[in-house]
């Protein structure tokens, strides 16, 4: 509880959520029902949700959450990943050309 606003200090999958979006992340990865479950998730309770909507989530995956300094530090390091991995898939297209 923030002392100063007596509001609930924001969960994981929220601040998670909240940089993911600053850092220009697409929120199309998720359902509505996923963004609204995983903005009430600690970090324990992420790992799950993603496990249960995303069933062939890599077990990897899973721990990066878990041991992830913060929320904010997982967003931009899964954007980034997903930005090498689209760079990637573009360039490897490209080559594949006749």
């Amino acid at each position: 509880m923030d002392p100063t606003t007596n509001e609930p200090e924001p969960t994981f999958g929220a601040r998670f959520l909240a940089e993911w979006k600053r850092a220009g992340g697409p929120m199309a990865n998720w359902t509505w029902a996923e963004i609204q479950e995983l903005r009430g998730c600690d970090r324990e309770g992420m790992a799950a949700a993603l496990k249960r909507h995303h069933p062939l989530t890599t077990h990897a995956a899973l721990q990066r959450i878990r041991a992830a300094e913060s929320p904010e530090s997982l967003a931009r390091e899964m954007l980034l990943q997903a930005q090498v991995a689209a760079q990637t898939s573009f360039w490897l297209l490209l080559a594949l050309m006749p």
